[in-house]
């Protein structure tokens, strides 16, 4: 018994000495893939607050310089007579800019409160159809909402000294007369003679109107190129963002699974190929490596896949390399790499140049840029297996199974996953359709981000548009009584008035769809995180659709500001000032 004892604990001690060296695997909160994911949608929503908001605040800003400039024109009689009566020139601005600055107060005060809770709890809703997670918090940021305040403030105490700085020149005696109507002028399309000889009389009116009162025409340009620009910038942003999927899962990962093996033998390829010929009889498979390096250029480093395809001449089969901009599809060269096109852009490489791979702390290898490919998820270096050979001196570890297979159910795959699985050598396997509709999830939840953005921005163009038809009228309520006592019906006073609204809407419109297009490449370059690119074509329809919200914009403020050219009296608007 004591023999047998000492020969089960020789065993015992042989069995412990033969353990290997387990390997340790440390995980952070960020190397949880939900975390992370959701840490990546909260930096695209950053990013775009960023951009946003500087327009925003131009836009108010020109909605306080119309309002403040009409204010102070109506008012230029009393301040004619309060310059009379001894009140200093700083006096005077003060009582506007009190004015002004209350308004703007309470309106920071009420968009803080409300902008607080309503936008935040829309995003924040819109991704929790994605994601567990606790109770939501919208906490008060109150040094945040100082500096919002204090810039909008400073924003509307600039348009008002602008606005008061004009009217508080003139002496008292000229303040306290009307001003006197602006001189019409020859418009350089009367030079064009064919073109004004076919023009009606109205329409000439048109015309010199429209030159004669070349503030308002601006602002009223601004105006309408900023509603048409901000709602292309919104609809070209989720074109952009929806191209990723119909980009990348369709036109240039022509496979649908990536199988992570290891160990494994060719009985083990040919089981994983069985498992997929079970559901369709025409899938096929490519063994690839994969694995992370750190990749440098002259203008910094970033974490990417490289890719090392077993066969060289069926990666075009499962991965398409071709570049966004001239179309030219690649073909791998012996010690040259591919990178993908967000990867060169920002490690500062361009074909040609040299790349940098970066092995262990002490060890790197360069190797030239062969060409740049389109890609929106991820970066990848693409090279071929001689090529790894020679830099980093070892063979080639496959440790990934490109599967290709035609459409199939949810059912189905899910069954051929659990098939796939049972292979001891089978790490993970995950299909592209389900990555797809992660993808889709996450880009309607950003969807309504875009949606809140353009709501707001047709606000604010509505705004300025009433701003700029009331002032219109408000200035030429003379005008407008004369044409009415000369025998012009209300209908026909409408269309003299706001058909000047009409012909600057049209220009605004199509000057705004071209800065609108800069705008919406600036904002997806910044809106973009790291690991993935936005596409960079914006839809026909997101252009048509920009240009008919603003012109329906447009017809609403005319309908709306028909009804005040019907109650202007023709008695009180014609009497003298004096």
């Amino acid at each position: 018994e004591l023999a047998d004892g000492e020969k089960e604990l020789q065993d015992a001690k042989q069995e412990l000495a033969d353990l290997e060296e387990p390997e340790w695997y440390v995980n952070t909160r960020d190397d949880n893939p939900g975390y992370e994911e959701y840490g990546q949608n909260a930096e695209r929503v950053n990013n775009i607050a960023k951009v946003f908001p500087v327009f925003f605040v131009l836009v108010a800003a020109l909605v306080c310089l119309t309002t403040m400039t009409r204010m102070i024109e109506e008012e230029r009689t009393q301040i004619g007579t309060m310059k009379a009566l001894g009140y200093g020139n700083g006096a005077i601005l003060a009582k506007y800019m009190i004015y002004a600055l209350s308004a703007t107060f309470i309106g920071a005060v009420i968009g803080l409160i409300v902008g607080y809770q309503l936008f935040p709890g829309v995003i924040m809703a819109a991704y929790g159809m994605l994601y567990r997670l606790p109770v939501q918090i919208t906490p008060f940021l109150w040094g945040d909402a100082v500096v919002i305040t204090l810039i909008c403030l400073a924003a509307v105490a600039l348009t008002v000294y602008l606005c008061c700085r004009s009217v508080l020149s003139p002496m008292p005696a000229q303040l306290m007369r009307p001003k006197s109507p602006k001189k019409g002028k020859r418009v350089m399309l009367e030079r064009i003679g064919w073109l004004w000889r076919r023009l009606s009389f109205s329409h000439k009116v048109t015309v010199r109107n429209i030159f004669r009162y070349k503030k308002r025409m601006i602002m009223t340009i601004v105006g309408i190129m900023g509603c048409t620009a901000l709602s292309l910038t919104g609809f070209g942003l989720q074109d952009s963002i929806n191209e990723i999927v119909e980009n990348q899962f369709d036109k240039i990962w022509q496979y649908e699974a990536t199988i992570v093996v290891e160990d494994y033998t060719q009985e083990d390829l040919e089981e994983i190929l069985s498992a997929m010929r079970e559901y369709d009889a025409e899938a096929d498979q490519m063994l690839a490596m994969q694995k992370t390096y750190t990749a440098s250029g002259p203008e910094g480093d970033m974490s990417a896949y490289l890719m090392v395809a077993e066969s060289t001449e069926r990666l075009s089969e499962f991965i398409r390399l071709e570049n966004r901009i001239s179309h030219e599809v690649f073909v791998l060269e012996e010690n040259q790499v591919i990178l993908t096109e967000k990867l060169a852009r920002t490690l500062g490489l361009s074909v040609g140049d040299e790349a940098v791979i970066e092995i262990d702390d002490t060890h790197e290898v360069k190797v030239q840029v062969q060409g740049i490919v389109e890609n929106y998820a991820e970066h990848y270096i693409y090279m071929l297996p001689d090529t790894y050979r020679t830099l980093f001196k070892e063979e080639p570890e496959y440790n990934l199974v490109l599967g290709k297979y035609g459409g199939l159910s949810e059912e189905a795959r899910q069954e051929m996953a659990e098939k796939i699985n049972e292979n001891d050598h089978v790490m993970t396997i995950q299909m592209q359709e389900d990555i797809m509709d992660s993808f889709n999830q996450m880009l309607e939840a950003l969807d309504m981000v875009i949606i809140v953005l353009i709501l707001s921005a047709a606000m604010l163009a509505f705004v300025v548009l009433y701003n700029l038809a009331n002032i219109n009228i408000a200035e030429r309520v003379r005008e407008i009584a004369t044409l009415e006592v000369l025998g012009f019906n209300d209908k026909e006073v409408s269309r003299y008035v706001f058909r000047e609204s009409v012909v600057l809407t049209v220009l605004g419109t199509a000057l705004g769809l071209v800065f609108g297009r800069m705008l919406t490449a600036f904002v997806i370059q910044t809106a973009e995180i790291d690991m993935v690119m936005f596409g960079r074509e914006v839809q026909v329809w997101s252009y048509l659709w920009a240009a008919l919200l603003t012109m329906a914009f447009s017809y609403i403020v005319n309908l709306v500001m028909h009804r005040p050219l019907k109650k202007i009296s023709m008695v009180e608007s014609l009497k003298s000032v004096e």
